[in-house]
């Protein structure tokens, strides 16, 4: 396995970790004491948390109706069918329908869950974003010669600036920002070759 399929893996089974908390107090909110904590949990009932959240990353711009219909085919692929009362050693479930047939106290899970997913995700692309804009990138080849070109025009500029213009706050202002500039040019190409 690859290391950023590991990150994906280790970062999802966090975030399931979180949704399945989430939802665990949603249930208590609503009189359900029947989830147990993710520590207490059963193998399948953890699988189930990250297949959702799997689903959720592999599908960005998914409803809450097709993340419940995900959940339903997993429920029903490990064997659990529609029942009145939630059953972990029946394996019933009353949430095993359509998803506009679910109260809107069942519905809130899946927006809920989602939101999670999406939330903890954004830190996680925002950390792989650190990481990159932090590292050093090693020249490739051919990039120190777009480098000094980009360098030799910002060079000339600065220097046309410098001699068409009063000095001044603004003149400064200027050359600070023809510099930035520079650096974020080069930057462009360091950080996406």
């Amino acid at each position: 396995m690859d290391d950023k399929k590991a990150t994906i893996e280790r970062n999802a089974a966090g975030i399931a970790r979180v949704c399945h908390e989430a939802n665990r107090g949603l249930c208590l909110a609503f009189g359900d004491i029947s989830q147990v904590s993710w520590e207490d949990a059963p193998a399948n009932i953890k699988a189930s948390a990250f297949d959702g959240v799997v689903y959720a990353l592999d599908h960005p711009n998914a409803t809450p109706e097709s993340s419940h219909d995900n959940w339903c085919d997993f429920k029903r692929l490990d064997g659990w069918t529609w029942g009145n009362v939630k059953d972990a050693d029946l394996k019933t479930h009353p949430c095993l329908v359509p998803y506009n047939e679910l109260p809107p106290e069942q519905k809130a899970k899946d927006y809920v869950f989602q939101a999670i997913v999406h939330s903890l995700m954004l830190k996680e692309d925002k950390t792989a974003v650190i990481e990159r804009n932090f590292t050093y990138h090693a020249p490739k080849e051919g990039q120190p010669a777009r480098y000094t070109q980009l360098r030799d025009k910002a060079k000339e500029l600065a220097l046309l600036i410098i001699e068409l213009t009063p000095a001044s706050r603004e003149q400064s202002v200027a050359l600070t920002h023809l510099e930035e500039a520079m650096f974020w040019s080069n930057a462009a190409i360091a950080r996406n070759e």
